[in-house]
């Protein structure tokens, strides 16, 4: 990133950063990178932590809030992630290379 370049800054799930000409990385979740009953039971005490909170959107609630929610969840997940579950499958060559060629396909036209 140039600092001295204009940088468009967007939300939604994950803040976004965009600057003409720079390089971008990807993050996916795999589907077995979390066990299910460990996925069953985050979305479990989501539920039960949002009701706690009158159902107001995370986006609307104080940062305090806010901060608690991903000390209780965010933190969490990233641990669970960093264990490294699941089969890994992108480690195999073939699905790599199915992925790579993927995020080329429009290289230079979009």
């Amino acid at each position: 990133m140039d600092p001295d370049l204009e940088v468009v800054r967007t939300r939604r799930n994950l803040p976004h950063w965009n600057q003409l000409g720079k390089l971008y990385f990807v993050t996916w979740r795999l589907a077995d990178s979390l066990p299910k009953e460990v996925l069953a039971r985050i979305e479990t005490d989501r539920r039960d932590w949002q009701r706690q909170h009158g159902d107001i959107p995370l986006s609307a609630m104080g940062h305090l809030v806010k901060h608690e929610w991903y000390r209780l969840f965010h933190h969490r997940v990233q641990t669970w992630l960093d264990a490294g579950q699941g089969s890994c499958v992108l480690h195999r060559a073939e699905a790599c290379r199915i992925l790579c060629d993927a995020l080329h396909h429009f290289h230079g036209e979009r």
